[in-house]
C-alpha cells in the first residue's frame, strides 16, 4: 500500500493511520490475482457389449485436497477387472512426490 500523495509504502497494519510522511489519509493500493489452468483428459473405450465402456482412462492436474497442486491418473480396464488410481503432489522443492497408489481388482 501506498500514501496517494507522497508515494511512500505504508505497512496494511498502519492503513488507517495518517502517513508518516506527509500526514494525508489516501491512499493507493494494488491487487493482484492469479489464475491457474489445468487440463484433464478423459478417454473411454468402447466395444459391443453390455457396458456402458469397457476401459477409461482420465489422467491431469488439479488442486487436491490439501490445496497442493496435483497430478492424477484413473484408468479403469473392465475386461480384466483392475482398477489403478494415482495420485502425486507437487512438493515444496518443486517435485512430484507419490501421495495414493492404488491397484484393485474388482
Amino acid at each position: 500500500m501506498k500514501c496517494l500523495n507522497c508515494g511512500i509504502e505504508i505497512a496494511v497494519e498502519n492503513a488507517s493511520n495518517s502517513c508518516p510522511n506527509c500526514g494525508s489519509l489516501d491512499r493507493s493500493v494494488a491487487v493482484a490475482d492469479e489464475a491457474k489452468v489445468f487440463e484433464m483428459l478423459t478417454v473411454k473405450q468402447n466395444v459391443k457389449s453390455h457396458h456402458k465402456y469397457d476401459g477409461f482412462m482420465q489422467a491431469g492436474e488439479r488442486i487436491g485436497k490439501n490445496g497442493k497442486i496435483a497430478r492424477i491418473r484413473l484408468e479403469i480396464d473392465k475386461k480384466n477387472r483392475i482398477k489403478h488410481h494415482l495420485v502425486e503432489e507437487k512438493s515444496e522443492k518443486g517435485e512430484w512426490v507419490v501421495v495414493h497408489d492404488k491397484v484393485e481388482h474388482f
